[in-house]
């Protein structure tokens, strides 16, 4: 965590790109850029649910990305179909700053770039997966690794 913060730091004072930096240190792959158009969430019972529902801007215009989540972001889809999924991470951040935004503080208008982290081994396990897998959460997906989609995704759209 500390030499995440560094690198971020000397990303911002030399000028580079936050979000560039932040997927080379993280490993992760972008699954969108985008703008959220609507935005609805409750509480109940402690938790925050919701959905963020995002259009595409520049490379992914005409793109239509949902975001679901319970505190943490849980599963990203494009037109319905999965990009990233729990226990894999999946990040918002603010594209001008890089910095990262919690499910609560989504709001219209906000640009993102999002992306997917692989989540560390232990919860790619089976049992790592029944505590923190889709199904554990009541959407209908068996768990796929984020590389297998987003390698899906390139290959379907070429």
């Amino acid at each position: 965590m500390w030499r995440i913060g560094v690198e971020v730091q000397e990303a911002r004072a030399a000028r580079r790109n936050v979000i560039d930096t932040l997927t080379a240190l993280l490993q992760g792959i972008v699954l969108f850029r985008g703008k959220a158009n609507r935005v609805n969430q409750r509480s109940e019972g402690g938790f925050n649910y919701g959905t963020a529902c995002f259009i595409g801007v520049d490379d992914d215009r005409g793109g239509r990305f949902d975001v679901l989540f319970q505190n943490e972001y849980l599963l990203a889809r494009r037109d319905d179909r999965a990009l990233c999924m729990t226990p894999d991470l999946i990040i918002l951040l603010d594209e001008e700053t890089g910095l990262p935004i919690l499910g609560e503080r989504l709001c219209y208008g906000m640009r993102v770039v999002a992306f997917g982290v692989p989540a560390h081994e232990k919860w790619r396990t089976p049992r790592g997966i029944e505590v923190c897998g889709p199904r554990y959460f009541h959407y209908p997906d068996d768990y796929t690794p984020v590389e297998t989609l987003a390698a899906r995704y390139k290959e379907e759209s070429v």
